[in-house]
């Protein structure tokens, strides 16, 4: 009886299944034009986003026990929205046609109107506990910015931040909003993800990053050759059956809440919230340490919450689909305790090697100490001129953005040599080198066994000694027309700290 996807005004719906049914109304219905709009969304709340993108019909039937099967809600899960997170949406909405129901709504005339609880049931297992009022064809695109912050403090001085560059909740999409999102993403040290989404045409090219607010403007002009139900809305059955269909609607509104009532739906989101903030920590772990790292038992409440969330997820999924066959029996909100912990925050640290060399040039750090780790900063090559002493270090850092920047410490004096290709997976391992006035000689050695190795056989001989559960992360030093000298900085994790707030 049940399918996927909505498509005709009247056809019956479930907002909890997610799954469309037969129609069993009828009633006059008003169809109206085209329309289309362009909005702006900076948000630090992942309902809003779900308002914005009017899927609040569908979000509940997400967390339950069968895939969504929306390309919109499949999307809105892809952002990985956490509790600490900043979105910045720019949509476009080109609608071509909007029928919705008027006047006049009543049973077909081959449905029979249920009169008890036995029979509603019968009833719902048809036709859904709700129907389709209003449908809006069209197509859609979704430029997102997704921005994580790993505590309430930093993101709302990300928050501060945004504003003072012109980017608000309700900002105009323009050029210049272009302009200042493509400053930002270039000068903020968190991390963030960029993805998109369109639909209603066939094949399509989506735009580049620095490009896609001017996408968005245009959006309205393009031809739409295939089509489809950009946003829907619904009613109860309680319109049309009397008493009968009372405990179905109050079950209904457990699960997806309305503007009077906070449903489970909610603390779903919430929950999901709180997933893909651990998932963050625990990829970060792993980025770092490696995927052998046992992360459990390094991070035992983690660990436990990481478990006991997907237990919470899983004791929501189980009531739903307890409803696809029982819609009338009361529940009762489950104990959710993965939610009484608070929110995980990334807690990392740093220690600083001795440097060795000379006093000459002028000091540098390549290492931020803020957001570094969070951002999965790591070095992706490490190069040298070298002759007699080492003239230069060069090392490239990327991030999870795909950010990729090359830090330069020294002169053009030497021959060059390298690279040593480095990764997360493979990082360095071992530094020594010899240091009198100046750097005198490097080498640096890969967890694959590569080597990158330059210099002369002046000075004294030194190594970097990696501290236990600990990691290379950057370079600092003094340098002028040579390097003159160098050290390591190593990072590291303490367990995740969780808040309340």
């Amino acid at each position: 009886m049940a399918s996927n996807n909505p498509s005709t005004l009247f056809q019956g719906y479930s907002t909890v299944s997610g799954k469309t049914y037969l129609q069993a109304v009828t009633g006059d219905t008003t169809k109206s034009g085209a329309r289309s709009s362009v909005d702006v969304i900076v948000t630090s709340s992942a309902e809003k986003v779900a308002t914005s993108m009017e899927i609040q019909a569908s979000l509940t039937a997400s967390y339950g026990p069968v895939a969504s099967g929306s390309t919109k809600v499949d999307y809105y899960h892809s952002q990985e929205i956490t509790t600490y997170s900043t979105v910045i949406m720019v949509s476009a909405s080109k609608t071509l046609s909007s029928e919705s129901i008027t006047s006049n709504l009543r049973m077909l005339d081959s449905v029979a109107t249920p009169t008890n609880d036995a029979e509603a049931t019968k009833f719902f297992k048809s036709y859904g506990d709700c129907f389709l009022q209003n449908i809006n064809t069209g197509g859609e695109y979704y430029g997102t910015y997704v921005f994580y912050c790993q505590s309430r403090e930093e993101q709302e001085s990300l928050n501060t931040e945004l504003s003072a560059s012109g980017i608000y909740d309700g900002v105009s999409a323009s050029a210049s909003l272009q302009t200042s999102l493509d400053s930002f993403t270039h000068s903020t040290t968190v991390s963030y993800s960029f993805k998109q989404v369109l639909t209603g045409i066939s094949n399509p090219s989506l735009p580049t990053q620095d490009n896609f607010v001017a996408y968005a403007l245009a959006f309205p002009s393009l031809t739409l050759d295939a089509p489809v139900i950009n946003s829907f809305d619904i009613w109860s059955y309680t319109k049309v059956i009397d008493q009968a269909y009372d405990a179905i609607e109050r079950n209904r509104l457990y699960f997806t809440g309305d503007e009077f009532t906070v449903g489970l739906t909610s603390s779903a989101t919430a929950l999901s919230d709180l997933q893909d903030q651990t998932d963050r920590i625990i990829d970060t772990y792993e980025f770092y340490r490696g995927i052998d790292f046992d992360w459990q038992d390094f991070d035992t409440k983690l660990a436990n919450i990481d478990v006991q969330t997907g237990d919470d997820l899983d004791k929501i999924a189980a009531q739903m689909e307890a409803y696809l066959t029982d819609p009338v029996t009361p529940y009762e909100k489950p104990a959710l305790p993965a939610l009484d912990q608070g929110t995980p925050q990334l807690v990392t640290y740093y220690s600083y090697s001795q440097t060795e060399g000379g006093g000459g040039g002028s000091p540098f750090d390549d290492v931020d100490t803020i957001n570094g780790i969070s951002n999965h900063t790591h070095i992706t090559a490490i190069e040298l001129r070298a002759g007699k002493r080492v003239d230069a270090l060069k090392v490239t850092y990327a991030d999870a953005s795909g950010h990729e920047w090359q830090k330069v410490h020294g002169g053009g004096g030497g021959s060059p040599v390298g690279p040593l290709e480095l990764s997360a997976a493979v990082p360095v391992t071992a530094i020594s080198g010899r240091a009198g006035s100046k750097t005198d000689h490097l080498t640096f050695a890969a967890a694959n066994g590569t080597k990158l190795d330059g210099g002369g056989g002046g000075g004294g001989a030194f190594d970097f000694v990696f501290p236990d559960g600990m990691f290379l992360v950057g370079f600092t030093g003094r340098s002028g027309s040579e390097l003159d000298a160098i050290g390591a900085v190593f990072g590291g994790f303490k367990t995740a700290k969780w808040s309340n707030s």
